[in-house]
């Protein structure tokens, strides 16, 4: 798995909790981090935050974004999420 940031993600507390996660997940599988640089705040970051992601990614990736202002989960129901998304992609 790899977790991938845009933005000014790297705030003591965020870091915290983003490490804390970490070591739950790598006795089970590898886990990345990898920060994409800040594009400002501009009208246009979103679009320019965008051509980083896509330009990053490989043909069998499969990309779940997250965004404060979609569906909420809760830690199971989004452990749930991963395990059928997972599952699928190793059919």
């Amino acid at each position: 798995i790899e977790c991938w940031f845009t933005g000014k993600t790297w705030e003591g507390f965020v870091l915290e909790g983003l490490n804390m996660y970490v070591s739950r997940l790598k006795p089970m599988m590898p886990v990345v981090l990898k920060e994409f640089r800040d594009v400002g705040s501009g009208p246009d970051a979103p679009e320019k935050e965008a051509a980083q992601i896509i330009k990053a990614l490989s043909p069998n990736d499969i990309l779940i974004l997250l965004d404060e202002k979609g569906t909420l989960f809760g830690s199971r129901e989004f452990a749930h999420h991963l395990d059928k998304v997972l599952f699928h992609c190793l059919q």
